[in-house]
Protein backbone atom coordinates (compact mmCIF):
# COMPACT_ATOMS: atom_id res chain seq x y z
CA UNK A 1 0.00 0.00 0.00
CA UNK A 2 1.60 3.27 -1.09
CA UNK A 3 1.08 6.58 0.66
CA UNK A 4 -1.92 8.32 -0.86
CA UNK A 5 -3.29 6.09 -3.59
CA UNK A 6 -2.54 2.64 -4.92
CA UNK A 7 -3.42 0.69 -8.03
CA UNK A 8 -7.15 0.68 -8.78
CA UNK A 9 -9.37 -2.32 -8.38
CA UNK A 10 -12.51 -2.62 -10.49
CA UNK A 11 -15.93 -4.50 -10.81
CA UNK A 12 -20.07 -4.73 -11.11
CA UNK A 13 -23.24 -5.24 -8.92
CA UNK A 14 -25.98 -7.57 -7.64
CA UNK A 15 -28.74 -7.48 -5.04
CA UNK A 16 -27.70 -7.09 -1.41
CA UNK A 17 -28.70 -9.77 1.11
CA UNK A 18 -28.66 -9.31 4.86
CA UNK A 19 -26.84 -11.51 7.32
CA UNK A 20 -28.29 -11.45 10.82
CA UNK A 21 -25.59 -10.87 13.43
CA UNK A 22 -25.65 -10.39 17.15
CA UNK A 23 -22.33 -8.78 17.89
CA UNK A 24 -20.11 -6.42 15.96
CA UNK A 25 -17.04 -6.25 18.12
CA UNK A 26 -16.99 -8.14 21.38
CA UNK A 27 -19.84 -10.63 21.33
CA UNK A 28 -21.16 -10.07 24.80
CA UNK A 29 -20.69 -6.31 24.66
CA UNK A 30 -23.66 -6.36 22.31
CA UNK A 31 -25.65 -9.30 23.64
CA UNK A 32 -25.34 -10.37 27.28
CA UNK A 33 -25.45 -14.10 28.01
CA UNK A 34 -28.40 -15.67 29.69
CA UNK A 35 -26.41 -16.79 32.71
CA UNK A 36 -25.81 -14.07 35.31
CA UNK A 37 -23.93 -13.85 38.57
CA UNK A 38 -25.62 -11.74 41.20
CA UNK A 39 -22.34 -11.20 43.04
CA UNK A 40 -20.52 -10.01 39.92
CA UNK A 41 -20.34 -6.21 39.54
CA UNK A 42 -20.90 -6.47 35.79
CA UNK A 43 -20.69 -3.11 33.99
CA UNK A 44 -23.31 -2.00 31.54
CA UNK A 45 -22.88 -2.80 27.86
CA UNK A 46 -20.34 -0.54 26.21
CA UNK A 47 -21.71 1.71 23.45
CA UNK A 48 -19.90 2.61 20.28
CA UNK A 49 -18.22 6.01 20.16
CA UNK A 50 -16.58 8.14 17.50
CA UNK A 51 -12.85 7.57 17.32
CA UNK A 52 -10.82 10.59 18.34
CA UNK A 53 -7.05 11.12 18.25
CA UNK A 54 -5.47 9.05 21.02
CA UNK A 55 -3.72 11.10 23.67
CA UNK A 56 -0.05 10.47 24.40
CA UNK A 57 0.51 7.55 26.74
CA UNK A 58 0.89 8.98 30.23
CA UNK A 59 3.88 7.23 31.78
CA UNK A 60 5.32 9.28 34.65
CA UNK A 61 9.10 9.52 34.46
CA UNK A 62 11.81 10.39 36.94
CA UNK A 63 10.03 8.91 39.94
CA UNK A 64 12.79 6.75 41.31
CA UNK A 65 11.03 6.27 44.63
CA UNK A 66 7.86 4.84 43.09
CA UNK A 67 7.40 1.13 43.65
CA UNK A 68 5.70 -1.54 41.64
CA UNK A 69 2.85 -3.45 43.29
CA UNK A 70 3.98 -6.50 45.24
CA UNK A 71 2.98 -10.02 44.30
CA UNK A 72 1.08 -10.26 47.59
CA UNK A 73 -0.95 -7.11 46.82
CA UNK A 74 -1.77 -8.42 43.37
CA UNK A 75 -2.66 -11.88 44.68
CA UNK A 76 -5.08 -10.36 47.18
CA UNK A 77 -6.64 -8.16 44.49
CA UNK A 78 -7.08 -11.15 42.15
CA UNK A 79 -8.46 -13.43 44.91
CA UNK A 80 -12.15 -12.53 44.29
CA UNK A 81 -11.73 -13.57 40.64
CA UNK A 82 -10.19 -16.89 41.69
CA UNK A 83 -12.97 -17.54 44.19
CA UNK A 84 -15.69 -16.73 41.66
CA UNK A 85 -14.07 -18.97 39.04
CA UNK A 86 -13.79 -21.86 41.46
CA UNK A 87 -17.38 -21.47 42.55
CA UNK A 88 -18.72 -20.99 39.03
CA UNK A 89 -16.61 -23.69 37.39
CA UNK A 90 -14.60 -21.66 34.88
CA UNK A 91 -10.94 -20.77 34.32
CA UNK A 92 -9.35 -17.57 35.59
CA UNK A 93 -5.91 -16.47 34.37
CA UNK A 94 -3.76 -13.42 34.93
CA UNK A 95 -0.33 -11.98 34.18
CA UNK A 96 0.89 -8.65 35.55
CA UNK A 97 4.19 -7.15 34.38
CA UNK A 98 6.23 -4.15 35.52
CA UNK A 99 6.22 -1.88 32.45
CA UNK A 100 9.56 -0.32 33.42
CA UNK A 101 11.65 -3.38 34.22
CA UNK A 102 9.76 -6.00 32.24
CA UNK A 103 9.68 -8.24 35.31
CA UNK A 104 6.62 -10.39 35.93
CA UNK A 105 4.96 -9.20 39.14
CA UNK A 106 2.20 -11.80 39.39
CA UNK A 107 0.93 -14.85 37.53
CA UNK A 108 -2.09 -17.04 37.98
CA UNK A 109 -2.76 -19.97 35.66
CA UNK A 110 -0.57 -18.20 33.09
CA UNK A 111 1.61 -21.11 32.06
CA UNK A 112 -0.53 -21.98 29.03
CA UNK A 113 -2.46 -20.32 26.22
CA UNK A 114 -6.10 -19.33 26.65
CA UNK A 115 -9.00 -18.32 24.39
CA UNK A 116 -8.37 -14.59 23.91
CA UNK A 117 -11.53 -13.24 22.19
CA UNK A 118 -11.01 -9.69 20.91
CA UNK A 119 -7.76 -8.94 22.74
CA UNK A 120 -6.42 -10.79 19.69
CA UNK A 121 -6.80 -7.44 17.93
CA UNK A 122 -3.70 -6.14 19.78
CA UNK A 123 -1.68 -8.68 17.77
CA UNK A 124 -3.57 -7.68 14.63
CA UNK A 125 -2.84 -3.97 15.07
CA UNK A 126 0.83 -4.78 15.72
CA UNK A 127 1.01 -6.88 12.56
CA UNK A 128 -0.77 -4.35 10.35
CA UNK A 129 1.33 -1.43 11.55
CA UNK A 130 4.48 -3.50 11.03
CA UNK A 131 3.77 -3.78 7.29
CA UNK A 132 1.59 -0.82 6.30
CA UNK A 133 2.35 2.89 6.17
CA UNK A 134 0.25 4.39 8.99
CA UNK A 135 -0.03 7.69 7.08
CA UNK A 136 -1.35 6.11 3.87
CA UNK A 137 -4.98 6.25 2.77
CA UNK A 138 -7.40 4.00 0.88
CA UNK A 139 -8.88 5.51 -2.25
CA UNK A 140 -12.37 4.92 -3.63
CA UNK A 141 -12.68 6.26 -7.15
CA UNK A 142 -14.62 6.28 -10.41
CA UNK A 143 -13.09 5.47 -13.79
CA UNK A 144 -14.89 6.31 -17.04
CA UNK A 145 -14.83 4.68 -20.46
CA UNK A 146 -17.38 6.32 -22.78
CA UNK A 147 -20.82 5.75 -21.15
CA UNK A 148 -19.47 3.17 -18.68
CA UNK A 149 -18.23 4.07 -15.23
CA UNK A 150 -16.40 1.78 -12.82
CA UNK A 151 -16.60 2.17 -9.04
CA UNK A 152 -13.15 1.17 -7.82
CA UNK A 153 -11.95 0.56 -4.27
CA UNK A 154 -8.77 -0.21 -2.37
CA UNK A 155 -10.54 -1.55 0.71
CA UNK A 156 -12.08 1.36 2.61
CA UNK A 157 -14.78 -0.28 4.75
CA UNK A 158 -15.69 2.98 6.45
CA UNK A 159 -17.28 4.91 3.60
CA UNK A 160 -20.09 7.31 4.45
CA UNK A 161 -23.31 7.84 2.52
CA UNK A 162 -23.08 11.65 2.73
CA UNK A 163 -20.40 14.20 2.03
CA UNK A 164 -16.81 13.83 3.22
CA UNK A 165 -16.65 13.95 7.03
CA UNK A 166 -14.08 14.67 9.71
CA UNK A 167 -15.08 11.40 11.40
CA UNK A 168 -13.01 8.27 10.76
CA UNK A 169 -16.11 6.37 9.68
CA UNK A 170 -17.47 8.48 6.85
CA UNK A 171 -14.26 10.38 6.08
CA UNK A 172 -14.79 9.44 2.42
CA UNK A 173 -18.38 10.21 1.40
CA UNK A 174 -20.31 8.68 -1.48
CA UNK A 175 -22.33 11.86 -1.96
CA UNK A 176 -19.10 13.82 -2.50
CA UNK A 177 -17.88 11.16 -4.92
CA UNK A 178 -21.20 11.24 -6.80
CA UNK A 179 -21.21 15.05 -7.10
CA UNK A 180 -17.67 15.10 -8.48
CA UNK A 181 -18.50 12.25 -10.84
CA UNK A 182 -21.68 13.95 -12.09
CA UNK A 183 -19.85 17.24 -12.66
CA UNK A 184 -17.24 15.48 -14.76
CA UNK A 185 -19.84 13.53 -16.77
CA UNK A 186 -22.04 16.57 -17.42
CA UNK A 187 -19.06 18.61 -18.57
CA UNK A 188 -18.68 16.00 -21.31
CA UNK A 189 -22.39 15.98 -22.15
CA UNK A 190 -23.01 12.55 -20.60
CA UNK A 191 -26.24 12.09 -18.62
CA UNK A 192 -26.76 8.31 -18.82
CA UNK A 193 -24.20 5.71 -17.67
CA UNK A 194 -23.80 2.04 -16.95
CA UNK A 195 -22.27 1.50 -13.51
CA UNK A 196 -19.94 -1.42 -12.82
CA UNK A 197 -19.12 -2.30 -9.19
CA UNK A 198 -15.82 -3.77 -8.05
CA UNK A 199 -15.04 -7.50 -7.89
CA UNK A 200 -13.82 -9.23 -4.74
CA UNK A 201 -10.73 -7.68 -3.19
CA UNK A 202 -9.13 -10.99 -2.23
CA UNK A 203 -9.01 -14.18 -4.31
CA UNK A 204 -9.60 -16.50 -1.35
CA UNK A 205 -12.77 -15.48 0.50
CA UNK A 206 -13.30 -18.71 2.48
CA UNK A 207 -13.89 -18.06 6.17
CA UNK A 208 -12.79 -20.38 8.99
CA UNK A 209 -15.08 -23.41 9.12
CA UNK A 210 -15.29 -23.08 12.89
CA UNK A 211 -17.25 -19.82 12.57
CA UNK A 212 -20.25 -21.70 11.20
CA UNK A 213 -19.88 -24.47 13.74
CA UNK A 214 -19.77 -21.93 16.56
CA UNK A 215 -22.56 -19.84 15.01
CA UNK A 216 -20.45 -16.68 14.79
CA UNK A 217 -20.12 -16.39 11.00
CA UNK A 218 -22.66 -13.57 10.90
CA UNK A 219 -20.70 -11.43 13.33
CA UNK A 220 -18.36 -10.06 10.68
CA UNK A 221 -19.06 -8.19 7.46
CA UNK A 222 -17.62 -8.89 4.03
CA UNK A 223 -13.94 -8.25 3.37
CA UNK A 224 -14.39 -6.07 0.31
CA UNK A 225 -13.04 -3.25 -1.87
CA UNK A 226 -15.46 -0.96 -0.07
CA UNK A 227 -18.30 -0.86 2.45
CA UNK A 228 -20.34 1.65 4.40
CA UNK A 229 -19.78 1.54 8.17
CA UNK A 230 -17.97 -1.81 7.88
CA UNK A 231 -20.97 -3.28 6.06
CA UNK A 232 -23.63 -2.65 8.71
CA UNK A 233 -27.21 -2.42 7.53
CA UNK A 234 -27.76 0.81 9.51
CA UNK A 235 -25.72 2.80 12.10
CA UNK A 236 -24.83 0.77 15.21
CA UNK A 237 -26.58 -2.23 13.72
CA UNK A 238 -25.52 -5.76 14.57
CA UNK A 239 -26.54 -6.94 11.11
CA UNK A 240 -24.31 -6.91 8.04
CA UNK A 241 -24.88 -6.94 4.31
CA UNK A 242 -23.82 -10.23 2.76
CA UNK A 243 -22.74 -8.21 -0.29
CA UNK A 244 -21.30 -4.85 0.75
CA UNK A 245 -20.06 -4.28 -2.78
CA UNK A 246 -23.57 -4.23 -4.21
CA UNK A 247 -24.87 -2.13 -1.33
CA UNK A 248 -22.25 0.56 -1.96
CA UNK A 249 -22.94 0.49 -5.71
CA UNK A 250 -26.66 0.93 -5.12
CA UNK A 251 -26.15 3.84 -2.72
CA UNK A 252 -23.72 5.46 -5.14
CA UNK A 253 -26.22 5.04 -7.98
CA UNK A 254 -28.89 6.78 -5.88
CA UNK A 255 -26.52 9.67 -5.23
CA UNK A 256 -25.74 9.94 -8.95
CA UNK A 257 -29.44 9.99 -9.85
CA UNK A 258 -29.95 12.80 -7.34
CA UNK A 259 -27.35 14.73 -9.37
CA UNK A 260 -29.31 14.20 -12.60
CA UNK A 261 -27.44 11.18 -13.98
CA UNK A 262 -29.46 8.18 -15.22
CA UNK A 263 -27.83 4.94 -14.04
CA UNK A 264 -28.13 1.34 -15.16
CA UNK A 265 -26.13 -1.49 -13.62
CA UNK A 266 -23.58 -3.44 -15.63
CA UNK A 267 -21.77 -6.69 -14.95
CA UNK A 268 -18.81 -6.87 -12.63
CA UNK A 269 -15.51 -6.65 -14.35
CA UNK A 270 -12.33 -4.60 -14.55
CA UNK A 271 -12.22 -1.22 -16.23
CA UNK A 272 -10.66 -1.50 -19.68
CA UNK A 273 -7.23 -0.13 -20.38
CA UNK A 274 -7.44 3.54 -21.11
CA UNK A 275 -10.35 4.23 -18.73
CA UNK A 276 -9.93 7.63 -17.09
CA UNK A 277 -10.26 8.31 -13.40
CA UNK A 278 -12.73 11.18 -13.06
CA UNK A 279 -13.37 11.39 -9.30
CA UNK A 280 -12.01 10.01 -6.02
CA UNK A 281 -12.30 10.24 -2.25
CA UNK A 282 -9.82 9.12 0.41
CA UNK A 283 -10.27 7.32 3.70
CA UNK A 284 -8.93 8.36 7.05
CA UNK A 285 -5.32 7.27 7.47
CA UNK A 286 -4.44 3.63 8.08
CA UNK A 287 -3.43 4.57 11.62
CA UNK A 288 -6.80 6.23 12.28
CA UNK A 289 -8.70 3.25 10.88
CA UNK A 290 -6.72 0.80 13.02
CA UNK A 291 -7.38 2.96 16.07
CA UNK A 292 -11.10 2.93 15.16
CA UNK A 293 -10.91 -0.86 14.87
CA UNK A 294 -9.44 -1.09 18.38
CA UNK A 295 -11.90 1.39 19.88
CA UNK A 296 -14.94 -0.40 18.45
CA UNK A 297 -13.40 -3.89 18.48
CA UNK A 298 -14.51 -4.20 14.87
CA UNK A 299 -14.06 -7.74 13.56
CA UNK A 300 -14.37 -6.87 9.88
CA UNK A 301 -11.64 -4.23 9.90
CA UNK A 302 -9.40 -6.49 11.98
CA UNK A 303 -9.46 -9.31 9.44
CA UNK A 304 -9.34 -6.88 6.49
CA UNK A 305 -6.17 -5.23 7.80
CA UNK A 306 -4.61 -8.59 8.57
CA UNK A 307 -5.24 -9.54 4.93
CA UNK A 308 -3.64 -6.25 3.84
CA UNK A 309 -0.56 -7.03 5.94
CA UNK A 310 -0.28 -10.53 4.48
CA UNK A 311 -0.52 -9.19 0.93
CA UNK A 312 1.97 -6.40 1.60
CA UNK A 313 4.52 -8.84 3.07
CA UNK A 314 4.24 -11.18 0.08
CA UNK A 315 2.05 -13.72 1.85
CA UNK A 316 -1.31 -15.16 0.87
CA UNK A 317 -4.19 -12.75 1.42
CA UNK A 318 -6.50 -15.30 3.05
CA UNK A 319 -7.46 -16.14 6.61
CA UNK A 320 -4.78 -18.82 6.80
CA UNK A 321 -2.22 -16.56 5.13
CA UNK A 322 -3.06 -13.67 7.43
CA UNK A 323 -2.55 -15.78 10.54
CA UNK A 324 0.78 -17.04 9.17
CA UNK A 325 1.87 -13.45 8.52
CA UNK A 326 0.84 -12.44 12.04
CA UNK A 327 2.82 -15.25 13.66
CA UNK A 328 5.88 -14.63 11.47
CA UNK A 329 5.76 -10.90 12.18
CA UNK A 330 5.66 -11.41 15.94
CA UNK A 331 8.47 -13.97 15.83
CA UNK A 332 10.74 -11.76 13.73
CA UNK A 333 10.25 -8.86 16.14
CA UNK A 334 11.09 -10.77 19.29
CA UNK A 335 7.55 -11.45 20.52
CA UNK A 336 7.16 -15.00 21.94
CA UNK A 337 4.69 -17.11 19.99
CA UNK A 338 4.73 -20.25 22.14
CA UNK A 339 1.37 -22.05 21.96
CA UNK A 340 -0.03 -19.37 19.62
CA UNK A 341 -2.84 -20.88 17.55
CA UNK A 342 -5.25 -18.67 15.60
CA UNK A 343 -7.92 -19.20 12.96
CA UNK A 344 -8.56 -15.49 12.43
CA UNK A 345 -7.18 -12.07 13.35
CA UNK A 346 -10.37 -10.82 15.01
CA UNK A 347 -10.65 -13.28 17.90
CA UNK A 348 -14.04 -14.55 16.74
CA UNK A 349 -13.14 -18.23 16.86
CA UNK A 350 -13.37 -19.98 20.21
CA UNK A 351 -10.53 -22.19 18.93
CA UNK A 352 -8.07 -19.28 19.02
CA UNK A 353 -5.34 -19.53 21.67
CA UNK A 354 -2.82 -16.91 22.84
CA UNK A 355 -0.36 -17.20 25.71
CA UNK A 356 -0.57 -14.23 28.12
CA UNK A 357 3.17 -13.59 27.69
CA UNK A 358 2.64 -12.89 23.96
CA UNK A 359 0.29 -10.02 24.74
CA UNK A 360 2.43 -8.84 27.65
CA UNK A 361 5.51 -8.71 25.39
CA UNK A 362 3.79 -6.45 22.85
CA UNK A 363 2.53 -4.14 25.58
CA UNK A 364 6.00 -4.10 27.16
CA UNK A 365 7.53 -3.04 23.85
CA UNK A 366 5.05 -0.18 23.90
CA UNK A 367 7.12 1.43 26.66
CA UNK A 368 10.34 1.23 24.64
CA UNK A 369 10.75 4.40 22.56
CA UNK A 370 13.21 2.63 20.26
CA UNK A 371 10.51 0.23 19.09
CA UNK A 372 8.93 1.28 15.76
CA UNK A 373 5.46 -0.25 16.18
CA UNK A 374 4.37 -1.21 19.71
CA UNK A 375 4.29 2.33 21.19
CA UNK A 376 1.80 3.30 18.47
CA UNK A 377 -0.33 0.22 19.25
CA UNK A 378 -0.48 1.12 22.95
CA UNK A 379 -1.30 4.77 22.18
CA UNK A 380 -4.16 3.56 19.98
CA UNK A 381 -5.86 1.55 22.74
CA UNK A 382 -9.07 3.11 24.10
CA UNK A 383 -8.95 4.97 27.40
CA UNK A 384 -10.91 3.65 30.37
CA UNK A 385 -14.22 5.41 30.97
CA UNK A 386 -13.80 7.51 27.85
CA UNK A 387 -13.72 5.70 24.52
CA UNK A 388 -15.18 2.83 22.53
CA UNK A 389 -15.81 -0.44 24.35
CA UNK A 390 -14.33 1.08 27.54
CA UNK A 391 -16.61 4.12 27.54
CA UNK A 392 -18.81 2.65 30.30
CA UNK A 393 -16.17 0.52 32.01
CA UNK A 394 -13.44 1.32 34.55
CA UNK A 395 -15.14 4.60 35.45
CA UNK A 396 -13.85 5.03 39.03
CA UNK A 397 -11.76 8.17 39.57
CA UNK A 398 -8.45 6.35 40.04
CA UNK A 399 -8.68 4.40 36.81
CA UNK A 400 -10.82 6.42 34.35
CA UNK A 401 -8.55 8.25 31.93
CA UNK A 402 -5.63 6.34 33.45
CA UNK A 403 -5.88 2.81 32.03
CA UNK A 404 -5.77 1.93 28.34
CA UNK A 405 -6.93 -1.53 27.33
CA UNK A 406 -8.47 -3.81 24.75
CA UNK A 407 -11.60 -5.69 25.73
CA UNK A 408 -12.47 -9.24 24.72
CA UNK A 409 -15.84 -11.00 24.91
CA UNK A 410 -17.29 -14.25 23.64
CA UNK A 411 -20.12 -16.28 25.06
CA UNK A 412 -17.71 -18.24 27.29
CA UNK A 413 -14.83 -15.73 27.43
CA UNK A 414 -14.17 -12.35 29.00
CA UNK A 415 -10.70 -10.79 28.77
CA UNK A 416 -8.85 -7.51 29.19
CA UNK A 417 -5.29 -6.51 28.26
CA UNK A 418 -3.64 -3.14 28.66
CA UNK A 419 -1.71 -0.73 30.85
CA UNK A 420 -2.47 1.29 33.99
CA UNK A 421 -0.50 3.51 36.39
CA UNK A 422 -0.64 2.95 40.14
CA UNK A 423 -1.33 5.74 42.61
CA UNK A 424 2.47 6.04 42.94
CA UNK A 425 2.83 6.61 39.22
CA UNK A 426 4.22 3.17 38.40
CA UNK A 427 3.11 1.82 34.99
CA UNK A 428 1.85 -1.76 35.06
CA UNK A 429 0.82 -4.13 32.26
CA UNK A 430 -2.07 -6.54 32.81
CA UNK A 431 -3.34 -9.47 30.71
CA UNK A 432 -6.30 -11.06 32.45
CA UNK A 433 -9.32 -13.13 31.62
CA UNK A 434 -11.83 -15.91 32.16
CA UNK A 435 -12.65 -18.74 29.77
CA UNK A 436 -14.90 -21.77 29.70
CA UNK A 437 -17.57 -19.84 31.58
CA UNK A 438 -20.67 -22.11 31.59
CA UNK A 439 -24.07 -21.24 30.17
CA UNK A 440 -22.66 -18.48 27.93
CA UNK A 441 -22.32 -16.35 31.05
CA UNK A 442 -18.99 -14.58 30.47
CA UNK A 443 -20.59 -11.14 30.10
CA UNK A 444 -21.57 -11.11 33.75
CA UNK A 445 -17.99 -11.78 34.89
CA UNK A 446 -16.47 -8.60 33.42
CA UNK A 447 -16.87 -6.70 36.66
CA UNK A 448 -14.23 -8.89 38.33
CA UNK A 449 -11.71 -7.92 35.65
CA UNK A 450 -12.59 -4.23 36.01
CA UNK A 451 -12.29 -4.40 39.79
CA UNK A 452 -8.82 -5.94 39.53
CA UNK A 453 -7.54 -3.18 37.24
CA UNK A 454 -9.11 -0.56 39.50
CA UNK A 455 -7.34 -2.15 42.48
CA UNK A 456 -3.98 -1.88 40.68
CA UNK A 457 -4.64 1.81 40.00
CA UNK A 458 -5.21 2.33 43.70
CA UNK A 459 -1.98 0.57 44.78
Amino acid sequence: MRRGTTAAIVGASSAAVLIAAYFVADVQDAAPGIFTLSQAPAPSAAPTASAVPAPTLNVPQGQGDSQAPTSRELEEAWAPSVAAAQEGGWNAWAMVVDARSGNTLYEYNANSAHTPASITKILTAYTALSHLDPNSHLTTSVAQDNDNIYLEGEGDLLLGEGTNSIEVSGRAGLETLAKDTANSLMSKGISHVELHAAPALFADTARPASWSEQQVAGYEGQLAPYAIDAGRTYPKSNEFYADSISNVAEVFAQKLRAQGIDVDFGVRGPAPQGATRIASVQSASVDEQIRWMLYHSDNTLADQYCHFAARQSGGEASFAGSVQTLEKTLSERGIPTDQLSLEDCSGLSANDRIHPKTLAAILSQGFDATQPVAPRVVRNLPWAGVQGTLANRLTDDMVAGNAQAKTGSLAEVSSLAGVVSTSKGHPVIFVIGFDKVPNDGAYATRGYLDNFVTAIAEM
